[in-house]
């Protein structure tokens, strides 16, 4: 079976069921075809190990992940079975479990499909039960159909006495005599019993197959992870101190190397003829560059003492992956830079892109970017069922293939998306006037700040599970501020455009105070562009963030409760959520109750 592969990324996953949409019958993902176009031998497998590592961290229940027992897959064709084998005869009620031959001919145009046991009716695939059995270790089976014990009648049907399956009951479709509720025969879960428990079916939930519970997806993201220095920030030390260095230099220093400098200064030199004022010169640009060698040496000082190699891992990837979106390979442009286009672009009004630029700094940004390529790739390395997240018995579970190797699907897309910089000057006097982190320093703010947000114990900036430990108040009130701007955003992207919020993810990089919001590319519903959105709509954008998104249609529950962030405000499905939809307030922005204390809004600022 053939399908658009970004859909096959999230909905045709293996051991993942799907409604049929050519033949009527329900199947289950056996394996997928890898795709023969796609050379998976250049994306950096032990970075995405490390990656997809730090995504599983919080579970315990999970696969280990060996670089050697590992595939890299680029899904192709998609290869499934009929599932659940189960059909209730619309003429007798017959529940009947179809195996072999009979359950073979099902969807494939063959006459030799199976029959009902009771009155010899042919089956059809509108009979086919939508019911599985799941459980939190992964498992999935269909409905068990019990033997009729009960009586000298054999087959079976289902009574629903109510509208919980649970209380449904299975008798004999010939006298009627109860038989045993709906769990009764369900057998010990294959999986729990062979890993020493009880394997009590208890565990086990009744569902409709398509239920979002039976199959959550865990993936995670990365950006421009096909570049070829990517290899670098995971192995090199000097490598990821080099790259934060030159994050953290003034913002209107240099990053050209020195010996280019050097270059450039020399031929400049060479154009003067008196040789003291060349003399003089030359001595005046050494100084300069000494000078720099001296700051990034300081630099260099500063990250070694205050972090240690895990910390400057994590900070250097995401400023590796900051810088990557404005590099010759990414087309993006900014305000800024539209302005200077509006000269000579006829569907563009530089007086009008003048007020965006006027709008962007009253909502305390410093560079709104429009990428067209954003270099997105997503990994998918597992599922679980029952709940996406970490809770008891829960695990993830990996795809195997006939080997019994692990597979992770990947693929790269190049996103349409909106980079969001907030103003570092503005962060920094909201923090204080929120006395959050004591004395800030005046002119090393940037160092100061991400020595406050690094990951402890963690390879995550964001736990996924659970929320900032209130110890660490800088790192939870900037990260709280970011993640809740960034959706903040999708909504008014939902409110004025022809994206829906389940058409849009969120990528957060905090080390650079910046967030960018990407159309997914498993979604093809589109009326118009992120560009036409900023170039024509941004104010209007800015606005709704500023007034539409204040309120919560929950309050006052939500600001007492749930700390102003619920499914009435902030909350997106779990697939756009970077971070699980945790350590979000709108009182970051707003104003209000935030853990307890009441903080002025970032927007007041």
């Amino acid at each position: 079976m053939e399908r658009k592969k970004s859909q096959i990324m999230f909905n045709f996953l293996p051991n993942d069921t799907f409604d049929h949409a050519q033949n009527g019958t329900i199947g289950k993902v056996t394996h997928l075809d890898g795709d023969e176009d796609v050379n998976t031998e250049d994306f950096p497998m032990k970075y995405i190990l490390d990656r997809v590592r730090a995504t599983m961290e919080e579970w315990e229940e999970k696969p280990d992940f060996r670089a050697g027992r590992v595939n890299l897959k680029s899904p192709g064709d998609v290869n499934y079975e009929i599932f659940p084998p189960v059909f209730e005869c619309s003429n007798c009620d017959t529940v009947n479990r179809l195996e072999g031959q009979d359950i073979e001919g099902f969807g494939k145009g063959r006459t030799d499909q199976g029959t009902c046991k009771q009155c010899g009716n042919g089956l059809r695939d509108h009979e086919q039960q939508q019911f599985v059995m799941v459980c939190k270790c992964g498992s999935i089976e269909p409905l068990w159909v019990p033997e009729n014990k009960g009586c000298s009648h054999q087959t079976v049907k289902l009574v629903r006495n109510g509208s919980r399956l649970q209380e449904a009951e299975w008798t004999c479709n010939k006298c009627g005599k109860v038989i045993g509720d709906m769990l009764d025969f369900a057998p010990k879960c294959p999986i729990c019993s062979d890993d020493g428990s009880d394997g009590e079916t208890v565990d086990k939930k009744i569902k409709v197959h398509s239920s979002s519970t039976t199959f959550y997806p865990q993936t995670t993201q990365f950006v421009n992870v096909q570049d070829e220095n990517i290899d670098l920030i995971r192995e090199n030390q000097d490598y990821r101190i080099r790259t934060i260095v030159d994050y953290l230099k003034d913002k209107d220093s240099t990053a050209t190397p020195k010996d280019e400098l050097e270059e450039q200064a020399e031929r400049t030199l060479e154009l003067l003829d008196d040789e003291s004022k060349k003399e003089e010169l030359r001595q005046k640009v050494n100084q300069k560059l000494d000078e720099r060698d001296k700051s990034e040496e300081e630099l260099r000082e500063f990250l070694e003492r205050n972090l240690d190699s895990t910390q400057l891992r994590v900070i250097s990837e995401q400023l590796f992956e900051y810088s990557s979106t404005t590099s010759d390979n990414t087309f993006s442009t900014s305000l800024d830079e539209l302005h200077e286009e509006a000269r000579e672009r006829v569907d563009l009004r530089a007086g009008q892109i003048g007020k965006y630029k006027e709008k962007r700094d009253e909502m305390n940004l410093s560079d709104v970017r429009l990428l067209e390529n954003f270099p997105i790739t997503s990994a998918v390395f597992g599922y679980t069922r029952i709940s996406p997240f970490p809770e008891d018995k829960v695990r993830v579970n990996s795809f195997t293939n006939e080997n019994g190797n692990n597979e992770i699907f990947v693929q790269t897309t190049n996103a349409e998306a909106i980079m969001i910089t907030l103003n570092e000057d503005k962060v920094k006097q909201w923090l204080i006037e929120n006395d959050i982190g004591g004395e800030i320093p005046d002119d090393k703010f940037r160092e100061w700040l991400m020595v406050q947000m690094a990951p402890i114990d963690r390879d995550r900036t964001y736990p996924y599970f659970e929320e900032i430990e209130g110890d660490r108040e800088v790192a939870r009130a900037v990260l709280n501020l970011i993640h809740t701007y960034s959706h903040t955003l999708v909504r008014a992207i939902d409110g004025l455009s022809g994206y829906s919020r389940n058409s849009l993810s969120e990528y957060t990089l905090p080390f650079a105070l910046s967030f960018v919001v990407y159309k997914r590319s498993d979604t093809d519903f589109n009326l118009g562009s992120m560009f036409t959105l900023i170039e024509d709509q941004f104010s209007d954008l800015m606005r709704y963030v500023d007034e539409e998104c204040e309120e919560c249609i929950y309050s006052p529950v939500c600001e007492e409760e749930e700390n102003s962030s619920c499914e009435g405000c902030l909350f997106l499905p779990n697939i756009s959520c970077q971070h699980g939809n945790r350590n979000m307030s709108r009182s970051t922005l707003y104003g209000g109750e935030f853990y307890g204390d009441r903080i002025e809004g970032f927007l007041d600022v």
